[in-house]
């Protein structure tokens, strides 16, 4: 056996692994309900219009209900998209810390 061999990193400190556990949950509390209100309209105004007759009527000026929920849809994603942005952004800055406090207990 040779003494070329890499050495195994050390585990990083309990700190740093409580820092990356608390963004984890950061982002899933923030990312699972972002995803469930999104997907459930999209949901609820693709089975309303296409399995009951609700939205088939019309509002005026040829305009449905479905289309105007379908409209509502955009602006919705558009919203919930720059919300995780900017959240997103904090957490790449959070992360990037993170390891660069492990990479100096490495050292």
């Amino acid at each position: 056996m040779s003494d070329d061999a890499t050495p195994i990193p050390s585990a990083p400190p309990p700190e740093l692994v409580a820092a990356a556990d608390g963004l984890v949950r950061e982002r899933l509390r923030f990312g699972i309900p972002i995803t469930v209100v999104g997907l459930g309209f999209y949901l609820v105004v693709a089975a309303t219009a296409g399995f009951t007759g609700v939205l088939h009527g019309e509002l005026g000026g040829g305009m449905s209900a479905t289309l105007l929920l379908l409209m509502l849809l955009i602006p919705l994603v558009w919203v919930l998209t720059l919300l995780y942005r900017r959240r997103a952004d904090r957490w790449d800055a959070r992360a990037e810390q993170i390891r660069a406090e492990f990479a100096e207990d490495l050292r």
